[in-house]
């Protein structure tokens, strides 16, 4: 029954995996996505200086810690230059998206990187940034929308990248350009050779954009921020972020790499959530966006695809390979890194760990949500850690709290008491197989 039941769903998540994992696009916005990680951790320990999480029973309390505490605070008030670095970082992510997206599929197709990542960044600011001329102190002055350039610029800048991108390749394969004579040399017909697909992808931003403005009254950037708007404000729930999480580990269980397929669609709509609440504590206004790559890595998948249990289990096992399996898996584990243990074990079409590996994403899922939603335990991520970064502390840095590892802690602990009665199936399986060995 259970070959059945793997077979139907190998049959209709398969097709959409090998799409998904062989698409150019995908894998050029998680490079995209995680190029920008710099911006948001600069900006988040620029604000922290200045504005310190200092609890407020703290500020009210006497003593020589709390009067630190409350000198830092009061020096940060004083020093507000300081979230102005993150009001730049944080506010040209879009831009740094787009670039780097740019590049990546350029460099996929082996194009002119350069010449790619130029064009969009025009297109970018022609269209994004809607820039107009002013008169400042009788000059005429450009100015643009820089609110436009943060998180909110992602998605238009997927379309830009892409749209460049593949009117620079048509160029390319259809042999069209300058034709010089081979003693020029090749970086100057290079060069020369942007200018065309430039000017076309000028023609056709330029062109949709004044369409839709004349005929509904809407620009192509709020056109691209209407559509998947509803699915960012929308995502930020148990019931959307446990199937996604859940998705990630069912096709991990089927030997594709889950967050490969998955992480592309989500890596957008944590970093905006992130920047969110990093620029309302920034700005003393309410933050409550929980679904934040700290989140998803701190406390839903710990030790990676929500394995860090398991390694455990494999590292204090009676079973000899189980616990060399341990031994080489819960050092990556406490780092995120979920393969040694996955492939090891194996997790892969083991039936024995089906249950519990598809479960406790969502558990994990639950308990978080409580946490940070139902019952305001925590108080939202407004540093975008490193997945890498261990666990505990990974869940601790990114809402800057103590009780922040105590929830990742009985996350872990709960992980535990999930994978245990099914472990010992696999335990006393293996140490049966290992005696049979021995006596043969």
């Amino acid at each position: 029954m259970f070959d059945k039941m793997m077979a139907s769903i190998e049959k209709f998540m398969s097709p959409a995996a090998d799409w998904a994992s062989n698409n150019r696009y995908l894998r050029s916005i998680m490079t995209a996505i995680l190029g920008t990680l710099t911006l948001t951790i600069v900006g988040a320990l620029a604000v922290l200086i200045g504005k310190p999480p200092i609890p407020e029973i703290v500020m009210q309390s006497d003593g020589f810690v709390p009067s630190l505490l409350q000198g830092w605070a009061a020096w940060g008030a004083e020093n507000a230059w300081l979230r102005i670095i993150n009001d730049v970082s944080t506010g040209i992510i879009g831009i740094a998206f787009t670039l780097g997206f740019t590049y990546s599929l350029a460099r996929h197709y082996k194009l002119n990187e350069a010449g790619a990542v130029i064009n969009s960044a025009m297109i970018y600011f022609m269209t994004v940034g809607q820039p107009q001329t002013v008169m400042v102190n009788d000059a005429p002055t450009l100015q643009m929308a820089m609110s436009n350039f943060g998180a909110t610029g992602i998605f238009p800048g997927i379309l830009i990248s892409i749209v460049v991108v593949e009117i620079i390749r048509l160029f390319h394969s259809r042999n069209i350009g300058f034709k010089f004579p081979d003693s020029v040399p090749s970086y100057v017909q290079t060069s020369f050779n942007a200018i065309l697909p430039g000017v076309a992808s000028v023609i056709v931003f330029a062109g949709l954009d004044r369409i839709l403005l004349t005929a509904f009254d809407i620009r192509l950037p709020q056109l691209i921020t209407a559509i998947f708007g509803p699915l960012v404000s929308n995502f930020d729930n148990v019931y959307m972020v446990g199937f996604f999480m859940l998705l990630i580990n069912l096709f991990w269980f089927m030997g594709i790499h889950g967050g490969s397929i998955v992480m592309p669609i989500l890596l957008p709509i944590e970093l905006q959530n992130i920047a969110s609440n990093l620029n309302n504590y920034s700005a003393g206004l309410p933050y409550d966006k929980v679904f934040t790559t700290p989140v998803q890595f701190g406390f839903i998948m710990i030790g990676g695809a929500g394995i860090f249990a398991l390694a455990l289990l494999n590292f204090f096992s009676k079973s000899k390979g189980l616990k060399q399996v341990g031994k080489i898996g819960i050092i990556p584990a406490i780092f995120n890194v979920s393969e040694p243990t996955m492939f090891g074990t194996p997790v892969t079409y083991n039936t024995l760990l089906f249950v519990p590996f598809l479960t406790v994403p969502v558990v994990n899922t639950i308990i978080t949500y409580a946490a940070f939603d139902w019952f305001n335990i925590l108080n939202a991520p407004i540093l975008n850690v490193p997945s890498q970064t261990p666990v505990i502390l990974i869940a601790m840095a990114a809402s800057a709290s103590f009780k922040a590892g105590l929830v990742a802690l009985f996350i872990i602990l709960v992980d535990l008491a999930i994978y245990f009665p099914f472990f010992k199936r696999l335990e006393k399986k293996m140490i049966n197989e290992e005696l049979q060995e021995l006596a043969a």
